[in-house]
């Protein structure tokens, strides 16, 4: 059974957003979507060929670069507790962002980390 429905969007921290703009809008060719603001940092979410690519405005100091790759779930909370019946581990619980999303933090075996999002996310993008 397919639990995972697509990839979502991949997100960047954006430590001079007139500057990322510029690079994913102009040198890129990526159409935004959608723009806005959210507990006063800036974003914008851009369609990259089926896969979308935000940047979000990083205002706190850089301690490393990182990336948050998002995948579209049909209900986060049902899967996140099948998962931990698996021994599936997590980097932090179930949250709401601010920007929308019902999100939790998956941790694969290797350490690494990737959302699962609440599929409905994509089409408050548009609306």
């Amino acid at each position: 059974m397919v639990k995972i429905r697509k990839a979502g969007f991949v997100a960047f921290p954006a430590a001079d957003f007139e500057v990322s703009v510029i690079f994913y809008r102009d040198l890129l060719g990526l159409r935004a979507v959608r723009e806005g603001v959210v507990q006063g940092e800036r974003f914008m979410h851009f369609e990259a060929g089926g896969l979308g690519i935000r940047i979000y405005e990083w205002t706190k100091p850089f301690q490393r670069a990182h990336t948050g790759l998002q995948f579209y779930v049909d209900d986060v909370d049902a899967l996140h507790a099948e998962l931990l019946e698996h021994g599936v581990r997590f980097s932090g619980a179930i949250r709401d962002e601010p920007w929308g999303g019902r999100v939790v933090t998956v941790v694969d075996p290797d350490g690494n980390f990737f959302d699962l999002l609440n599929a409905d996310f994509e089409a408050m993008l548009t609306s």
